[in-house]
């Protein structure tokens, strides 16, 4: 009885273990492993060996639990056989069946599957383990899985939008983050012309604006840059910065919008909106004029529309209506 009882307790808690095991390797994400080398480099430093290679403690933990299954079932078959006789054999091997299926399976891989936060410090200590005795095994797999030839795959900007909707399902991250998530994400697709101010609808100064009339436009319109333009509204010649003509006019200084002219970044209208970003950003520039494949003037665009597009908000500061 006593050998019964071995074997039945190999069949079901052996593979018990193996099965919340397998099931909160399977469970990890990328993105956790990565959060706990910050909050936890202990555990990180024993978990990244051992799932940066998975195919090692997945051929460890089916070995085991393969072998805890066959073992376990035949060595009780044939005690209960022994002690009971071959009446008893087809029950006992029915309600085996069932107790290996619920105790062993469904259940144990149920809790790691909803617990395998709380598991990972476990499978840390018991893996090393386990891949130490099914050792040959575990090279037996590797030799395999180098024979069948393959790139993991990598992670997609699809599959970081869905992650960070779940995340605003479940309340980790806030509506406006992921907003300003899914923009970022689109960024690097979407062309400048589509946050384009046009060229009709942008405050200009001629460049031959003369001195006297200038206090009076800074003090009726407050766009601390200002795109000049020459003879004519499409001859973007650069910019002014409103600062510095009320400095010119604070001291009396008899300086024309030439002497304080600014060169400005000149982009085209197909060029993403991600590359004029990190061009202003590089720059340390505001302001760019955007013109066609042809070289035609299409209008203005400044960083301030940029953040707009990325944080999906209309920024108004003071003195805007």
């Amino acid at each position: 009885m006593t050998l019964l009882f071995v074997f039945i307790f190999i069949s079901i808690f052996v593979s018990f273990l193996c099965s919340i095991l397998e099931a909160v390797v399977l469970s990890i994400t990328p993105s956790y492993l990565a959060s706990i080398e910050k909050t936890n480099e202990k555990l990180f430093k024993k978990l990244s060996p051992l799932l940066l290679n998975i195919e090692r403690p997945l051929a460890a933990i089916l070995s085991l639990n393969t072998f805890a299954h066959t073992i376990g079932a035949t060595g009780a078959g044939a005690q209960v056989q022994k002690v009971f006789g071959d009446s008893v054999l087809t029950i006992f091997s029915i309600l085996l069946t069932f107790a290996i299926l619920f105790l062993s399976e469904i259940i144990p891989k149920s809790i790691g599957a909803r617990h395998w936060k709380k598991l990972i410090p476990f499978i840390g200590y018991i893996l090393p383990t386990f891949i130490f005795l099914t050792l040959p095994l575990v090279w037996l797999s590797e030799s395999i899985s180098k024979a069948i030839k393959g790139e993991h795959e990598k992670l997609t900007r699809d599959e970081i939008h869905a992650v960070a909707e779940i995340g605003v399902r479940d309340g980790a991250i806030f509506p406006e983050e992921f907003e300003a998530l899914k923009n970022m994400l689109s960024f690097p697709k979407k062309p400048i012309k589509d946050i384009t101010l046009a060229i009709e609808k942008v405050f200009t100064l001629p460049l031959s604006t003369p001195q006297e009339e200038l206090l009076n436009i800074c003090e009726q319109y407050k766009f601390s840059r200002i795109p000049i333009v020459g003879t004519y509204e499409y001859d973007v010649r650069g910019y002014v910065l409103r600062c510095e003509i009320l400095s010119s006019l604070l001291i009396n200084e008899q300086v024309g919008l030439s002497e304080l002219l600014k060169p400005m970044l000149q982009v085209t209208e197909d060029t993403k909106i991600r590359n004029v970003f990190t061009k202003l950003i590089k720059r340390k520039e505001h302001i760019a004029s955007v013109h066609s494949e042809g070289g035609d003037l299409v209008g203005i665009v400044t960083l301030e529309d940029i953040i707009e597009e990325i944080l999906g908000l209309d920024i108004k500061d003071e003195t805007d209506n």
